[in-house]
């Protein structure tokens, strides 16, 4: 007589019931991991980009100090912000200074003025940049386009790039540190160390990119907003 030796129904149930609990406690973590390394890899490719974007165009169109801006924050009859004619700004800006530059699918003025979005790109892998023209021209960067959450500091990162008028000296010399940097994060010289760009993201989402660089652009383990 020969005896066949293998597992019991229950002892599969039993296992694939370990395999199920393991999977559940796990699978979050690993999801987790992945949107974190996708978003760093968006942003680290966003801000490389613009930093060879501005040197290829100050090659051409000279010093980022003298290229022109219309006055920030440009006010309508009612003394509301003009996001219309703020639009056009920024149009005019990126048309001639960056657009020729980068590759995206399509450019629009999208006078969102809750997201602080005058004009629009839209990149080829689903990411967007939003342009506001305050005193700098700022850049919000949103690492998946039209997918939500549509948040600073979760799915959207804001920078700066400041020209040669009075008020955006005084916003580069602020935000960026010098008044000869004129493309940075949201706030490396006001926040000097990790420790305080950590507390002003978690207070302050736009300054989040800060607290990124600081990072090497990767979201660490204790970084305030989760996708």
């Amino acid at each position: 007589m020969k005896t066949h030796q293998g597992f019991t129904l229950a002892e599969v149930l039993i296992t694939l019931g370990i395999i199920g609990i393991v999977a559940a406690m796990t699978l979050p973590a690993l999801t987790g991991s992945y949107k974190n390394q996708e978003r760093s890899a968006r942003v680290k490719k966003f801000y490389s980009m613009m930093s060879q974007v501005i040197l290829l165009s100050e090659n051409e169109n000279g010093p980022i100090e003298y290229w022109e801006k219309g006055a920030g924050d440009i006010k309508n009859e009612d003394g509301e912000h003009d996001m219309h004619q703020n639009g056009k700004e920024c149009q005019q800006f990126f048309n001639k200074y960056i657009k020729k530059y980068i590759k995206n699918l399509k450019s629009e003025t999208a006078e969102n003025n809750e997201s602080l979005c005058e004009y629009k790109i839209i990149f080829a892998d689903g990411s967007s940049l939003c342009a506001h023209n305050g005193a700098c021209m700022d850049l919000i960067y949103d690492i998946n386009g039209e997918k939500q959450p549509d948040k600073e500091g979760y799915d959207r990162f804001r920078f700066i790039i400041c020209t040669g008028n009075d008020k955006a000296v005084d916003t580069a010399v602020s935000r960026c540190g010098s008044k000869d940097k004129r493309f940075c994060t949201y706030g490396p010289n006001i926040y000097k160390t990790r420790e305080t760009a950590y507390n002003a993201c978690k207070r302050l989402p736009e300054y989040c990119s800060t607290l990124l660089q600081y990072d090497n652009f990767e979201f660490k383990k204790d970084y305030p907003f989760k996708l």
